[in-house]
């Protein structure tokens, strides 16, 4: 007769709400992708020469010729003719399906085949210099920087 009580009670518990409830607090709720604009930064892994610079400013694994999604990248930066990009998670983890297109304004449309290798970088964060959500791009070119709304994004092959 003990156990049924027990039982229920288990049945019946809920967890304890969050810490922080202040839903007016913009670090506490998320934004919708949509809502939300890039906070662009780059990297570039060819020395002055055009060569892969291997372990390029700490910037990538001691292999800087292979993305962090394993895609290859040319060994001559001539021969670089694709726009790649380090993106979310959820943006490169269908590798080999397809491949997520972002579209940057001004900048031009690159293609999510690398991840970032902090995890505070590899989701949307609240950005204290922008005081607003964004989602971090690092993008594959030696110049792009800055925070870009009105961003769109697709699939590629």
């Amino acid at each position: 007769m003990v156990i049924f009580p027990i039982v229920l009670s288990v049945l019946t518990w809920t967890d304890p709400p969050p810490h922080n409830t202040d839903f007016t607090n913009p670090r506490v709720v998320q934004p919708a992708f949509s809502e939300m604009c890039l906070s662009v930064t780059s990297y570039w892994v060819w020395d002055d020469n055009g060569d892969i610079y291997d372990g390029w400013r700490g910037q990538c694994d001691a292999d800087c010729s292979t993305t962090g999604a394993g895609y290859k990248l040319p060994d001559r930066v001539e021969e670089y003719t694709d726009q790649y990009a380090a993106c979310i998670f959820d943006w490169t983890k269908l590798r080999g399906y397809s491949t997520r297109l972002v579209t940057v304004p001004s900048i031009g449309a690159y293609k999510c085949v690398d991840n970032f290798g902090a995890p505070s970088y590899q989701q949307p964060f609240y950005h204290d210099y922008y005081e607003q959500w964004v989602i971090p791009i690092d993008l594959l070119n030696p110049f792009a920087h800055g925070l870009f709304c009105g961003w769109s994004a697709g699939w590629s092959e």
